[in-house]
């Protein structure tokens, strides 16, 4: 499995930056929280299936909207 991160690192990176960015006042996506960790694996899920596109910084406040 680590395989699929193979050159996508600066997405997995991202990823996790942007979280703690992403509608930080929601107790929805606070820290340790299941729509966190479903946001979590969407994005990456999108950065693994589009590694053309990878992640950008501001996606994952739509996946937050759809997610909700």
């Amino acid at each position: 499995p680590w395989r699929l991160f193979y050159g996508n690192e600066a997405s997995m990176t991202s990823v996790w930056v942007d979280l703690s960015r992403t509608f930080p006042d929601i107790a929805f996506f606070s820290q340790g929280s299941e729509m966190r960790d479903q946001l979590h694996r969407l994005l990456t899920a999108y950065a693994l299936a589009r590694p053309d596109h990878g992640y950008v910084q501001g996606m994952s406040h739509i996946a937050a909207i759809l997610l909700l």
